[in-house]
């Protein structure tokens, strides 16, 4: 059992330059990370506390982000990219402003591209990424994820070596479209704004394990409103194919702007 505590001190800015926007926030934490073990007793459907370890740790972020002006209509900004960087570890016996092999820590980049579609509304995001980590006696969790599809608890038999492949670079390419824009209202509850659909491709390849992990497939989205409630929902399916397996995987997905 774990539980964390953080304390964060960020510098976000904003900048505008006729219909671009441009936001750059840097971020820096302190984290406790409090992990709790416990052991079985004997022939008991019981457990008690055998351990409890202490981590301090510190976490850099950046985050920029370049955007044209977008309409109602528009799912995403037509010409724009993002850079995420991250690198966050725990102290050994000493503070240490930078970690070394020492150290547990992860380290990761990961930027995106936006340019327009085919058509009006229609837009590609192309994407890519690379995460190191350095493993002690801890595994964080991962910033740069695994191909859609890809589950680490329902797929230990057919991936019983995924959870070893921490160093893994990424790329993903996905082309999104509007399907309707019903404007349809239910009652003062429910407000559907959009139906959209995004179709994928993803590929991982692990460093560990010089593994490649792949999957692709369509997405369908509703966009809708609770009670009046400004902030966006977006709920839908996911169907992903991947090649090690040679089946289709279904998922539901829901998001939201909150």
């Amino acid at each position: 059992h774990e539980t964390n505590y953080k304390l964060s001190v960020s510098v976000p800015n904003r900048y505008i330059y006729r219909s671009f926007g441009f936001t750059i926030n840097p971020r820096i934490s302190y984290s406790v990370l409090n992990q709790n073990y416990f052991q079985q007793v004997y022939n008991k459907l019981e457990y008690v506390m055998d351990k409890t370890i202490f981590r301090h740790g510190i976490e850099y972020k950046l985050d920029f982000n370049t955007s044209q002006k977008t309409s109602t209509r528009d799912i995403n900004t037509k010409w724009g990219n993002t850079y995420k960087f991250n690198l966050k570890y725990f102290f050994n016996n000493t503070f240490s402003i930078i970690p070394d092999n020492s150290n547990n820590y992860l380290l990761s980049n990961e930027i995106k591209f936006f340019v327009p579609g085919f058509a009006k509304h229609h837009g590609f995001m192309i994407g890519g990424g690379a995460q190191y980590m350095n493993v002690i006696d801890y595994i964080y969790e991962d910033e740069i994820k695994y191909p859609r599809g890809y589950d680490k608890l329902f797929d230990k038999a057919a991936y019983k070596n995924i959870f070893k492949d921490n160093d893994r670079v990424k790329l993903t390419l996905n082309y999104f479209f509007p399907i309707a824009y019903p404007d349809y209202i239910v009652s003062h509850f429910l407000y559907f704004k959009r139906f959209r659909a995004n179709l994928f491709y993803d590929y991982n390849y692990g460093l560990n394990l010089n593994k490649e992990y792949i999957s692709t497939g369509l997405e369908l989205i509703t966009d809708f409103h609770l009670f009046r409630i400004f902030s966006q929902l977006s709920s839908g399916v996911r169907v992903s194919y991947i090649p090690q397996t040679n089946k289709p995987r279904l998922e539901f997905i829901i998001d939201s702007e909150f």
